[in-house]
């Protein structure tokens, strides 16, 4: 899960993404499985979410700064989209 980079996060650009299309804010590290139901949310079953999840949320707890990994964080936003 953890592919030791820090993201590179510019809230304006991603701004200007979510304003243009909310579906078009990239999230090139994301699990494969978001990526694959981004058009369709509702395709994800409640076992998909946890898998995805839980092991993100587990390097969180122990460490708040996972979130700023990668896979952490795009994982996370392809699901808010």
């Amino acid at each position: 899960m953890d592919d030791g980079e820090k993201i590179q996060f510019d809230l304006n650009e991603s701004l200007k993404y979510y304003l243009d299309e909310p579906t078009s804010v990239p999230c090139d590290n994301a699990d494969l499985e978001l990526v694959e139901c981004e058009g369709d949310g509702e395709a994800l079953t409640k076992e998909q979410i946890n898998r995805i999840l839980d092991p993100i949320i587990d390097a969180i707890a122990e460490n708040p700064e996972a979130i700023s990994k990668g896979y952490a964080f795009d994982s996370i936003q392809c699901m808010l989209k």
